[in-house]
């Protein structure tokens, strides 16, 4: 074969998967027999790893979620989502899809799908989450039953692609397929299963504001009031009953705190000079905007003042393309293992439905009929699962 056969064969079709990550090992406080082999991933973030002994210790995120900012622009962003109004679409225009539309929504609602939704979203703040699906069969199909929430830290990805679950007694049990639906949320790659969420981002800022707060308290109970003070003649402060005369006068007071001091002593409070704003408050209010960014990717809907030259509506943009990423997160990783076994046993050859949330403000509904109502006037007419979808059920033609 000449060098120029050489040149132009083709190249050879590699299929497998070869840059699997290797961040492979026992994860503290973990101490699991895995049956002579090493499968478990570790974590990628560095505060799991330092500050809460590992990924079995995820007290310290969810000690967290005890910070008022935290609980509540995190609230917000959830139950943004939540109210949202969630839509089965087929997945193909025909009978058979149709049927398996109606058949999933029929599931959903029976197992409270915001419910689920709301306790899936915590995977944005954690960087995973685990949904065991409790299916059901059944004489016509098999159903969507349940789909319980699991505490994630019981959990463990291996390097395999696999899914472990840790027994009391710290054994490693490898799940079966198609029992359990993952998400992953944030990180800059695929490497890691464990996902990099919102709680390692407002770790440090949280952590600062509670020891702000701490101080505070502090200045406030020497402080806040004043400290009475009892003067007595110098030469009497060896005097029992004079020194007993003073402190009742100053319980009489019914102050916390009293000092009792000869005349001829002076005691002056010496007191740092400081010049700007750099107070305790000041300093919680930072790390409170600190953490709405990080949560909200803005501060207009906690801080409660209007911005300038569009700034709100530049924000409520930001917050609505946060909303949409989450509904799309949950949704979509549904869709692609749940939604998928969920077909392929019940409707095989049939394209897979899919679920999402109508994440669009009514303003922008109203917008898109507007563009309907266009199109309609140049001749194009809409077809009945594109009104479904877009603007729900209870239409028909006329």
């Amino acid at each position: 074969m000449s060098s120029t056969d050489t040149a132009d064969a083709p190249a050879k079709l590699e299929t497998l998967e070869i840059a699997r990550p290797d961040h492979i090992g026992a994860l503290a406080n973990v101490g699991a027999r895995m049956n002579g082999y090493m499968d478990v991933l570790a974590p990628t973030d560095t505060i799991i790893q330092t500050k809460g002994g590992g990924i079995g210790q995820l007290a310290i995120y969810k000690e967290l979620l005890r910070d008022d900012q935290v609980r509540s622009t995190l609230q917000q962003r959830r139950t943004a989502v939540v109210s949202r109004e969630w839509v089965v679409e087929p997945g193909a225009e025909d009978a058979r899809a149709e049927e398996a539309a109606e058949a999933l929504r029929e599931d959903l609602k029976a197992i409270r799908w915001d419910d689920i939704t709301d306790k899936a979203l915590f995977s944005v703040f954690y960087g995973w989450g685990i949904g065991e699906v409790m299916w059901a069969p059944g004489p016509d199909r098999v159903r969507i039953a349940d789909v319980k929430v699991r505490d994630r830290s019981r959990f463990r990805f291996g390097h395999s692609g696999a899914l472990y679950l840790l027994r009391n007694g710290g054994t490693l049990e490898e799940m079966p397929d198609r029992k359990f639906w993952t998400i992953t949320a944030g990180g800059d790659s695929h490497d890691d299963p464990y996902g990099l969420g919102l709680a390692h981002s407002i770790y440090w800022p949280v952590f600062f504001k509670r020891n702000g707060v701490k101080f505070w308290l502090v200045f406030l109970e020497r402080f806040g009031q004043p400290t009475t003070k009892a003067t007595v003649p110098a030469g009497m402060m060896d005097d029992p009953k004079t020194i007993e005369e003073a402190r009742k006068v100053l319980d009489s007071i019914a102050t916390d705190s009293g000092v009792i001091i000869p005349d001829n002593l002076v005691v002056d409070l010496i007191e740092a000079t400081r010049t700007g704003t750099a107070d305790y408050a000041t300093m919680c209010g930072y790390m409170d905007k600190a953490i709405a960014k990080v949560v909200l990717s803005q501060t207009a809907s906690t801080e409660g003042t209007p911005g300038k030259l569009g700034a709100d509506d530049t924000q409520k943009s930001v917050r609505d393309d946060v909303v949409k990423a989450d509904a799309d997160l949950v949704c979509e990783s549904f869709n692609r293992s749940v939604v998928r076994w969920w077909a392929e046993w019940n409707f095989d050859g049939v394209a897979a439905p899919r679920v999402y949330r109508k994440t669009e403000s009514p303003a922008d509904m109203n917008t898109r009929a507007d563009r309907d109502m266009r199109l309609h006037e140049m001749g194009f007419d809409p077809d009945e699962a594109y009104i479904k979808a877009t603007y729900g059920e209870g239409w028909r033609r006329r």
